[in-house]
């Protein structure tokens, strides 16, 4: 511990480019800070371009890539310098996510305490053509590049999982001694509804309450495996002959693609999509569901599994990436690639009220590991320790050197 003051600022993501979940993670761990009674400020950059002008569809992209990577770093030096002169204390920089680290090519910000959590590294990998199934486009590899070059001149990484960890060794971060495994958590509140009520804030959707429900939650990213999902589904239609089941599938609407095998199948009578849905409904379909279906060919992490678990949901998924180490053995994981092992453990998941069970009480135990509370002390761990290099290593800015710090 350092003993010394310091604060931190939590560099979020662009809220044109949606990002949920990288969202819900900054401003979760500003709230944990927070109640820590921690010096944290959150800044995330704003959008400029699309605010005052009228920019098509097609150029929304770009127009985010001028706001975040040429207009943003001014404003966030400026933001910085001033916190520091008017607190007269030194910040520690947190990258929430590690698709901005492209902003450690400024030396001005690389020369401070900073560190980066790296959630998944899939989009570098793709764009390394390390996943077959997707190939990314040249614009796509450029960026990635660019990102990846400001990740491995990182001070320090913390990684999500140890998958996430080890992926990160094999993209050319050579210092292992300069990288933790901090476990991620539920940014939000996840518990059992009650089915009254669960059906009740579903009604909206309605869908026939006597089937048994299989859910997906996800959109429609090649990783997410949808197609596979409806294939599954189709077949466990099939094998569960006699027992009536529906598929919801939250989230993004179906593609054209997906719906033209919808009605090739027949299936339109139980398949559902469920797009816009608020956190209670979420928690109302986890609630009611019969099992959570998850087929992911992979995962940085996966949080609707455990979103489900804490719900009391029952969770059938395949074990890419990271969701074998995130589940362990208390949901029916295998290869995703093995798509008929899936179909027979939904089969025995929706045949078997004990197995449900089972799977129910493991979900809860499992949710335990992904502690919130944990999180945030590992990481003021992590800011102490970044702080006490700055002083004895005189790295603190010029402004801050002689201002009377002990």
């Amino acid at each position: 511990m350092t003993g010394k003051p310091y604060q931190i600022l939590l560099l979020g993501n662009y809220e044109g480019d949606g990002q949920y979940s990288m969202q819900m993670f900054a401003s979760s761990l500003k709230e944990g800070l927070e109640k820590a009674q921690k010096p944290v400020f959150l800044l995330k950059p704003p959008k400029i371009i699309g605010e005052k002008l009228w920019i098509p569809g097609f150029l929304q992209k770009w127009a985010g890539y001028v706001d975040k990577i040429i207009l943003f770093p001014r404003q966030l030096r400026k933001e910085i310098e001033r916190l520091e002169k008017e607190t007269k204390k030194p910040l520690t920089i947190h990258i929430c996510d590690q698709s901005n680290t492209f902003y450690l090519h400024w030396r001005w910000l690389r020369r401070r305490p900073h560190l980066v959590t790296c959630h998944d590294l899939m989009a570098i990998n793709s764009a390394r053509g390390n996943f077959p199934q997707h190939r990314t486009r040249l614009s796509g590899r450029l960026l990635q590049k660019f990102i990846l070059g400001g990740l491995r001149k990182s001070s320090f990484v913390c990684c999500g999982s140890e998958n996430t960890k080890k992926d990160l060794f094999s993209i050319g971060f050579s210092r292992p001694e300069r990288s933790l495994t901090i476990l991620n958590c539920l940014n939000a509140p996840f518990q059992p509804l009650c089915s009254q009520d669960s059906w009740a804030l579903l009604e909206r959707f309605q869908l026939p309450r006597d089937k048994k429900l299989v859910l997906h939650v996800g959109n429609n990213s090649w990783y997410k495996n949808r197609d596979g999902l409806l294939r599954i589904f189709n077949k466990a239609q099939e094998k569960t002959l006699g027992m009536e089941i529906i598929l919801v599938m939250v989230g993004a609407p179906l593609s054209n693609k997906q719906m033209g095998f919808v009605r090739a199948e027949g299936l339109e009578d139980c398949v559902f999509g469920a797009n816009r849905v608020t956190g209670d409904e979420l928690r109302a379909f986890y609630s009611v569901a019969d099992v959570l279906l998850f087929p992911s060919l992979y995962e940085g992490f996966g949080l609707p599994p455990l979103e489900a678990q804490a719900c009391g949901c029952p969770v059938v998924a395949s074990n890419g990436g990271s969701l074998g180490e995130v589940l362990a053995d208390s949901a029916l994981t295998c290869e995703p690639s093995d798509e008929e092992t899936i179909v027979q453990n939904l089969h025995e998941v929706l045949e078997s009220e004990s197995l449900r069970e089972q799977l129910r009480q493991g979900g809860f135990e499992n949710v335990k590991r992904f502690s919130r509370r944990v999180l945030i002390e590992k990481y003021l761990n992590v800011y102490e320790e970044l702080a006490h290099e700055a002083y004895d290593s005189s790295r603190l800015p010029e402004n801050l050197s002689n201002s009377g710090h002990p």
